[in-house]
């Protein structure tokens, strides 16, 4: 057996389907003759992604992780007999600090990375439903092996849409400003940035759920509010740039400036509105 992912790009502007069908055309081994075989339809969700506000402040944020390849959008996880896709949407964001460097020293520091102890924040208003505070930061480059833990310490919240809820990974131990049960309002610090868990680098990885749980939920689109696009990294310098403490190269798409409603690109450098 196999999973096949597929992306469909619609022109903009076209309305949705209202189902889907794979056609698959095959020869099999050993047989000369090519055979093809109709799937089921497959209702297509036309909700529309919810809108929430930024899940950090300022400049320099880069997105990272959220391109198709990448183990977020193809992450399956096996519970109790289903498959549950929890990280499609995930987002994991670092940062450069105001020279547009993103590493300023001893990279076995944590502090040597721009993201740590940047506040996060809330999405929405909502309710915490759950919080993990009970791990220390780990030298970058070290990941935690923890597979029950692999956010290390974490946040999860309900947001206002009904089935929707906005988990925070990888936060600084000791810095969760917030318990179980309480209510929260967009833009509140609710924590800092960290390198725990399954991290190799200070940074947040944010992603939104139907479900308030880790591995038993699939992912949900979503869209921030406001932000603009500064520039792109240049993926074939970046890494070189950052181990030597250089300035960043930035490219420049055509996507630059500001953004309303939208996920940005992978690569994308980051100045949120609020």
């Amino acid at each position: 057996m196999g999973i096949a992912w597929i992306n469909i790009s619609l022109p903009a502007g076209t309305s949705l389907p209202s189902d889907i069908r794979h056609k698959i055309t095959y020869k099999a081994f050993n047989e000369k003759e090519e055979k093809t075989d109709v799937g089921a339809p497959t209702s297509i969700d036309t909700r529309k992604p919810i809108r929430i506000g930024p899940p950090l402040k300022g400049s320099g944020w880069i997105a990272n992780n959220c391109y198709d390849g990448i183990p977020h959008r193809r992450a399956l996880f096996p519970v109790s007999n289903d498959l549950y896709s929890s990280q499609r949407y995930a987002i994991d964001w670092t940062k450069l600090d105001e020279k547009g460097q993103a590493l300023t020293g001893n990279p076995l520091k944590v502090n040597s990375y721009p993201a740590y102890g940047e506040p996060i924040i809330a999405v929405a208003d909502g309710t915490i439903l759950g919080v993990v505070n009970e791990f220390p930061d780990q030298i970058p480059g070290t990941a935690s092996k923890n597979k029950h833990y692999p956010g290390g310490n974490t946040i999860i919240m309900s947001l206002p849409e009904e089935g929707a809820f906005a988990f925070y990974a990888h936060i600084k131990p000791g810095t969760i400003a917030v318990r179980e049960g309480d209510k929260v309002t967009r833009g509140q610090v609710i924590g800092h940035v960290g390198n725990v868990g399954n991290s190799s680098e200070p940074h947040l990885h944010f992603h939104v759920t139907d479900r308030p749980t880790i591995f038993a939920a699939n992912s949900i689109p979503y869209a921030i509010d406001n932000f603009t696009v500064e520039g792109k990294i240049d993926e074939h310098k970046f890494d070189q740039e950052k181990l030597s403490r250089k300035k960043v190269t930035l490219e420049k798409p055509s996507y630059v400036g500001p953004h309303q409603g939208q996920m940005p690109k992978e690569g994308s450098v980051i100045t949120f509105g609020q």
